[in-house]
């Protein structure tokens, strides 16, 4: 490894401030990448230690929350419709061209603007509110659970 790199991994490589690598096993690869580069030519180094630098800032520097071109969420309004259509009858299939209707969107683009909302597609999203409602229904009732997963939408006890 270079000497510049040998104290405590926060020198500067071709400009770029590295960051402490903690995590043992990328630091026993970057010791060997180091150690090839050290042994190859001037071309090779810097050829080298640009991808190096790119692999490592790829891995370690995370996704940013909103990344440009991120698509839009639902408005507090198709929240609420959307909301209101599909809880409103669990035992029905859920219909995401009708969803999408009620919004005014195409199917694809209400899909897309839905998951951004609620950080999951819409079937899945519904199976879970589902679930929390046989949860509810099974500690305050003393219904049957197939009674209960009737009434929640699946087709029998064993889907919950």
């Amino acid at each position: 490894m270079p000497a510049s790199l040998a104290s405590g991994w926060s020198s500067t490589l071709r400009g770029t401030r590295m960051v402490t690598v903690a995590a043992p096993h990328i630091r026993r690869l970057l010791d060997r990448a180091l150690d090839h580069l050290d042994r190859s030519d001037a071309n090779e180094q810097r050829i080298g230690t640009h991808f190096l630098s790119e692999a490592l800032r790829i891995h370690l520097v995370p996704p940013p929350d909103d990344p440009a071109g991120a698509f839009p969420k639902l408005s507090p309004d198709h929240v609420e419709t959307v909301i209101d259509l599909a809880l409103a009858n669990l035992e029905a299939r859920l219909c995401i061209r009708s969803l999408a209707a009620a919004c005014g969107m195409s199917r694809g683009h209400f899909s897309r603007a839905f998951k951004a909302t609620f950080g999951a597609p819409p079937h899945r999203w519904r199976t879970l509110r589902r679930l929390e409602n046989a949860r509810y229904l099974l500690a305050r009732t003393q219904v049957s659970l197939a009674d209960i997963a009737a009434t929640c939408g699946f087709a029998d006890q064993a889907h919950l």
